[in-house]
C-alpha cells in the first residue's frame, strides 16, 4: 500500500477519532505532521488539547512549533500541559521563557521542569505564580532549593507535586495545602510528621531516599498525632532508619492500601514475624506489599533462615505475597537480596557469582518483568542461567575485568552466545545496546545478529576502534544507517577515528551522538554533514584556542551551546572541556 493510499484512508476518519489519536501525540510532531496537510487538519489541529513535551525535542522542532504558536497566539489557550527540558538541550528552558511568559498559558494545568538552571529562577518565580489553573508541577533532577520556586507556590491549588525535598514545608504557620499526590528525593522521616499537618488531603506519597540521620524523635512531639487518613499508597526506595521508627511511623497512616519499601545493610527488617504483627496491627487495609532489601554480611546462613519466615500461610495463602532471594559470596562476605515477586527494581546487575534461591513450585517467568536497566556478565552466556528478563529496554554487555588474564584467555563473544542472550533477554523491546565494555568480538555478523533481534533498538555505545573494524561490512552498516538515532563513543577521540567522513555516511540518520573532539575542524564537520544531528556532547582535553574559535564560529550557526572547563592551576591553561550543543537547521 503506498504512502498516498495510507494518507487517503487517515483523511477518511471522523473528527472524533481523529482527535481521539492525537491525545497519544506530542504537540510539536502534531503541527510538523499534519499542519501543512489540508486546510482540515489546519483547522482541526488548532482545535484540540495540546500536550507539549520539548524533552529530546530537536531544536529545529522547537523552534518550528514556536513560530508557529507566536504567528496565532489563540493557540497557547490549547495547550494543556508543558515539559521543559535543559537535560541534553542546555539551555531550552531559557529559549522558552525569553519568547513566552506563563501567565499566556490560561488553561496549563500540567508542567515539568528538568533541570533547572539558576539562569531561570528570576523569571521562574515570577511566572509560576501567573499559572491560573495549574494544578500539577514536577521539578526533576533539578539543584536549585526548593524554597526558590516554593515560596511563590505553598498557598497556590497544586494537587500534584514533585520535588527535591521536602523544607519548603511551612513549620509554624497554620497553612494546609490541597496536594494529594507527592513525589520527594529525599528528607528526614519528621519532614514526613510536619508533611501530614501541611498536607491533610495526601493519597499518594513516593519518596526517594529516606536516610538514617540519627534525629531523636520523641513519642510526646506534637507532630506525632499528624494522621494522614486519606493516605493510601506509599512508596520508599531507600528506607535507612530503624524497624521501630516504622512501626511508630505507620501508626499515622492506618488506611495505607499499597507499600512499597527498600532498604540496604538493615538486618532488623528483614523480619517476617515482626512484619505480619505491624500488618495486622496497624495496616489493616494493606492489599499490597512489595519490598527489596540488601544485605551484606559474613556467612550465608542467616539470610535462608530469613527467607524461610516469610513462607509461612500469612504470607504465601492469606496474602499471595511470594518472595525469593539471591546470594553472592565474594572473600567469604555474602551479598544477600530478598525481594518480593515480581521483583519491584527496574534496575539488575547480573553476575556470574549470583546464586539465585526460589520456589520452583511458583510460575517464575514474570519475575524480573519490572527490570528496564540491565548490566550483564558476558561470561553467564558460556553457562546455564535461570534467569528471564521481558521487558529490558537497556542492556550492558560486560567483560568480567581480570589484569592477570591473558588477552586470548579472555571471554570472547561468538554467535553460539546469541542463541544463549535470547533466553536471557527479550529483545525485541531492546531500545539501548552497551558494548563499550566487552573485551572481544568474533566478527561484525554478531553485533549484526543482535540488530536483526532487536527491531526497536536506536541506541548504542561502542568503542570507536571498534566501530571503526565493522565498516567493511556493508550489510551491517545499512542496519547502522536505518536503525541508529543516538550514539555514544566517548572514547578515544573521533578526530584520531580516520574515516570521519565514511562515520557521517554511515550514521547519516543519527540525532544524538557524544564523542571526544580534539580538533574544531572536526567538530564543523560533524556539525556541517549530519543533517538530523540534534544534539552533541563533546569531552576531551582541549585549548583557549579551540574555545575561542568555536565562540567565533558557534555565532555563525543556529545552536545553543554551553561550555564547562576545567583548568589547570599550575600552568594557567584549560586541561578538559565538556561541550554541550544544541542543533538547530541553519539559518541564512
Amino acid at each position: 500500500m503506498s504512502e498516498m493510499q495510507v494518507m487517503m484512508k487517515f483523511e477518511f476518519l471522523p473528527n472524533e477519532i481523529l482527535m481521539e489519536c492525537y491525545k497519544y501525540l506530542n504537540a510539536p510532531d502534531i503541527f510538523d505532521s499534519f499542519d501543512q496537510l489540508n486546510y482540515r487538519f489546519y483547522k482541526l489541529i488548532r482545535n484540540i488539547p495540546l500536550h507539549v513535551d520539548f524533552q529530546y525535542v530537536s531544536k529545529s522542532s522547537f523552534d518550528n512549533f514556536c513560530r508557529k504558536i507566536i504567528l496565532n497566539p489563540e493557540n497557547l489557550k490549547q495547550i494543556y500541559s508543558l515539559h521543559l527540558s535543559n537535560k541534553e538541550m542546555y539551555g531550552q528552558i531559557e529559549a522558552f521563557l525569553s519568547i513566552f511568559t506563563f501567565n499566556e498559558f490560561s488553561n496549563l494545568q500540567s508542567l515539568i521542569l528538568t533541570q533547572v538552571k539558576e539562569i531561570n529562577m528570576n523569571k521562574l518565580k515570577s511566572m509560576l505564580i501567573l499559572i491560573p489553573k495549574l494544578y500539577s508541577l514536577r521539578l526533576i533532577d533539578c539543584n536549585i532549593p526548593n524554597s526558590e520556586i516554593m515560596a511563590v507556590l505553598t498557598i497556590s491549588k497544586l494537587r500534584i507535586l514533585s520535588i527535591r525535598s521536602l523544607y519548603f514545608v511551612p513549620l509554624a504557620k497554620n497553612e494546609t495545602s490541597v496536594i494529594t499526590n507527592l513525589t520527594v528525593f529525599g528528607c528526614l522521616l519528621s519532614d514526613l510528621y510536619r508533611l501530614f499537618q501541611y498536607a491533610p488531603l495526601l493519597k499518594y506519597l513516593n519518596v526517594g531516599r529516606l536516610p538514617d540521620c540519627h534525629e531523636v524523635i520523641g513519642r510526646g512531639e506534637d507532630f506525632i498525632n499528624n494522621y494522614a487518613f486519606h493516605l493510601r499508597q506509599l512508596i520508599i526506595d531507600e528506607y535507612g532508619y530503624e524497624f521501630e521508627d516504622f512501626e511508630i511511623f505507620v501508626k499515622q497512616i492506618p488506611n495505607l492500601k499499597s507499600l512499597i519499601i527498600s532498604a540496604y545493610d538493615n538486618i532488623d527488617i528483614i523480619d517476617a514475624s515482626r512484619w505480619e504483627h505491624l500488618i495486622k496491627s496497624s495496616l489493616p487495609h494493606l492489599h499490597i506489599f512489595k519490598f527489596k532489601f540488601y544485605y551484606s554480611q559474613y556467612g550465608k546462613s542467616i539470610i535462608a533462615d530469613k527467607f524461610n519466615q516469610f513462607q509461612s500461610d500469612f504470607w504465601l495463602k492469606q496474602h499471595h505475597w511470594y518472595t525469593e532471594y539471591s546470594l553472592k559470596e565474594s572473600l567469604g562476605r555474602t551479598t544477600a537480596l530478598i525481594y518480593t515477586l515480581p521483583c519491584i527494581a527496574d534496575r539488575f546487575e547480573l553476575k556470574l557469582d549470583i546464586n539465585r534461591y526460589y520456589n520452583k513450585l511458583i510460575n517464575n517467568f514474570d519475575v524480573f518483568h519490572n527490570i528496564k536497566y540491565l548490566s550483564l556478565d558476558s561470561e553467564i552466556l558460556s553457562k546455564e542461567c535461570h534467569y528471564y528478563f521481558s521487558n529490558v529496554t537497556s542492556l550492558i554487555l560486560k567483560c568480567k575485568s581480570n589484569l592477570f588474564k591473558r588477552d586470548s584467555d579472555r571471554i570472547l563473544l561468538k554467535a553460539k552466545h546469541i542463541k544463549s542472550l535470547k533466553m536471557i533477554v527479550n529483545l525485541y523491546n531492546l531500545k539501548h545496546l552497551d558494548i563499550s565494555f566487552l573485551c572481544k568480538i568474533e566478527s561484525s555478523t554478531i553485533l549484526l545478529e543482535i540488530l536483526k533481534q532487536s527491531p526497536n533498538l536506536s541506541s548504542i555505545s561502542v568503542d570507536p576502534n571498534y566501530l571503526l573494524s565493522l565498516f567493511s561490512d556493508n550489510e551491517l552498516c545499512k542496519y547502522l544507517n536505518k536503525m541508529i538515532k543516538k550514539l555514544d563513543m566517548l572514547i578515544p577521540s573521533l578526530d584520531k577515528f580516520s574515516k570521519i567522513e565514511q562515520f557521517c555516511k554511515i550514521f547519516s540518520n543519527i540525532e544524538q551522538l557524544k564523542c571526544n573532539i580534539t580538533q574544531l575542524d572536526d567538530l564543523l564537520f560533524l556539525l556541517n554533514n549530519l543533517s538530523k544531528l540534534s544534539i552533541l556532547k563533546v569531552s576531551d582535553t582541549s585549548t583557549n584556542k579551540f574555545i575561542y574559535k568555536f565562540k567565533d564560529e558557534a555565532s555563525k550557526l543556529n545552536i545553543v551551546y554551553y561550555l564547562r572547563s576545567y583548568h589547570d592551576n599550575s600552568y594557567d591553561k584549560i586541561c578538559n572541556l565538556d561541550l554541550s550543543i544544541w542543533i538547530g537547521k541553519k539559518t541564512n
